[in-house]
C-alpha cells in the first residue's frame, strides 16, 4: 500500500493511524529524506507544502509544538512593534515547565507560567492555520512576572521601548484588569516604573 502524506499543515501518527489503520513506523524517516515532512518533535511534522515565510508562520508552528501556549514576550512585543529588534527565537509562555525545540533554523523557546496567569492572548487566523498571542499588555506583564530585571529603570530604558506605541497602542482598562488578576504589589510597582521611566 502506497502512504501518502496527508493533505494537512501539521501531521501526526495518530493521523495515519485513523486513515490507514496500520503502516510502517519507518515511513516517517523516508518522508523526511524525501524532503515531504520535518519533524518538529517526537509525534509531530510539518507537511513541507506548507513553506515557512516568516514569523506568523512560526507561530502557527510554536503553538502546535508545546501546548498549551502562546505566543509572548520578545516574540509578542516585535508583532506589536513595541521594539526595534528582529527576534531571531519565537519566545512563549506555557503552563508546562520551561522547554525550548530547535528545529528548521528556528529556537522557539516556552517559559513556564502559574496556571492562574495563563490568559490575555487571543488566537488569529494565518493562512488555514491559527497561533495564540498575548494582547500587548500581557506580553508586558509576562516579561515583568518572569524578569525580576524589569525593577532596574536602566534595565527598562535598555530595552528602547517604542514610545508611540506605548503611548497610543497600550489599553490601561485591559492592563488595569490583569493587575487584578496578578495581585502582586511586585507586577503593580513595575508596571509603575514603566509608567515613570517611559513618561506614560
Amino acid at each position: 500500500m502506497q502512504l501518502e502524506v496527508p493533505n494537512r499543515t501539521f501531521i501526526t501518527p495518530i493521523d495515519l493511524r485513523k486513515r490507514y489503520n496500520s503502516f510502517d513506523p519507518n515511513i516517517w524517516t523516508r518522508w523526511q529524506k524525501a524532503g515531504k515532512v520535518v519533524k518538529l518533535r517526537n509525534g509531530l511534522y510539518l507537511n513541507n507544502k506548507y513553506q515557512v515565510r516568516g514569523d506568523l508562520d512560526r507561530f502557527v508552528i510554536a503553538n502546535q509544538i508545546y501546548t498549551p501556549s502562546y505566543v509572548s514576550l520578545h516574540s509578542a512585543m516585535r508583532y506589536y512593534n513595541l521594539i526595534p529588534e528582529a527576534v531571531f527565537e519565537v519566545t512563549s509562555v506555557s503552563t508546562r515547565k520551561t522547554k525550548a525545540f530547535e528545529n528548521a533554523h528556528t529556537l522557539y523557546s516556552y517559559r513556564k507560567l502559574q496556571p492562574a496567569y495563563f490568559f490575555g492572548y487571543r488566537v488569529e487566523s494565518w493562512r488555514g492555520n491559527y497561533f495564540s498571542i498575548a494582547y500587548l499588555e500581557k506580553a508586558l506583564l509576562d516579561m515583568m512576572y518572569l524578569n525580576p530585571e524589569f525593577s532596574d529603570p536602566d534595565y527598562l530604558k535598555e530595552m528602547r521601548f517604542d514610545e508611540d506605541v506605548l503611548n497610543e497602542n497600550i489599553s490601561w482598562e485591559r492592563m488595569n484588569l490583569y493587575l487584578k488578576l496578578y495581585d502582586s504589589d511586585s507586577i503593580s510597582n513595575r508596571v509603575e516604573l514603566l509608567k515613570e521611566v517611559y513618561s506614560l
